[in-house]
């Protein structure tokens, strides 16, 4: 019997959904189970969202592997995606060949975060999801990306205001209370990889290479003239990084 492809899972950031990936997915199918899977409230999955928290995402998603069968994966979480993948190494560690922290953190709100956090949930609640991704959504990208890429912002900001109200609200309170999980990276002995951007106003370099210095396993990039979506604003960059590490792992 053949045997199957190794597997990588993509799960996306705050409001997004999985249709982030499609270009990896086109590039990386030929020779890996690529998946990437919607995270509560987004996209085509449509559970409830009441009371979700990081935890209970990552639970979700092992349901989600289980159903297609993946009992290991290396697994690619962009922003809020990471804090799950993070929840998901901490609960599932036996599941995961290695990780990928795209654009994200091991790191709980900062207060000021968690200001920001509130005053989006409260703007949202007043005004509708429209009032915060028209400007959140662009201001996620690097200047350099804003006048190169107008069309790709266009429909990513417009994508993000598609997401429904109680999700965003819901979610943003689960990233708000978010718990450290800094000791889990520091526990990770499995092949870890970072993608982090030089201009990203969510994650600061400092903090990305804070990050770094929690594990020997981590092998980090830190992208020139990109803010907090790589893999739109180098496409081509960060898949040829993220080949390389899924060959690695897999070798």
């Amino acid at each position: 019997m053949k045997t199957p492809p190794p597997s990588v899972v993509f799960l996306h950031g705050f409001c997004e959904t999985k249709k982030i990936w499609n270009f990896f997915l086109e590039s990386l199918s030929p020779h890996f189970n690529a998946i990437a899977l919607d995270l509560p409230g987004f996209g085509d999955n449509t559970i409830s969202v009441k009371g979700i928290s990081i935890e209970k995402m990552a639970e979700n998603v092992h349901k989600q592997l289980t159903e297609l069968n993946v009992n290991e994966c290396v697994m690619v979480g962009h922003s809020l995606g990471g804090y799950v993948s993070l929840a998901y190494a901490e609960k599932y560690p036996d599941f995961l060949a290695g990780l990928c922290l795209f654009h994200s953190s091991p790191f709980a709100d900062t207060p000021e975060k968690i200001t920001n956090r509130n005053r989006a949930i409260k703007l949202v609640e007043e005004r509708g999801v429209s009032a915060l991704t028209q400007t959140l959504m662009p201001s996620l990208f690097s200047a350099n990306s804003l006048s190169r890429l107008k069309n790709t912002i266009s429909e990513y900001a417009h994508t993000a205001s598609l997401t429904n109200k109680e999700t965003v609200i819901e979610v943003s309170k689960a990233m708000r209370d978010r718990k450290n999980r800094r000791e889990v990276l520091m526990r990770f002995q499995k092949p870890f990889m970072l993608i982090a951007g030089k201009d990203d106003p969510v994650i600061p370099q400092e903090v990305s290479t804070a990050l770094c210095m929690l594990t020997p396993q981590c092998s980090a990039h830190f992208l020139n003239g990109v803010g907090h979506n790589g893999m739109l604003e180098a496409p081509e960059l960060t898949l040829r990084f993220m080949r390389d590490f899924l060959e690695r792992v897999y070798a």
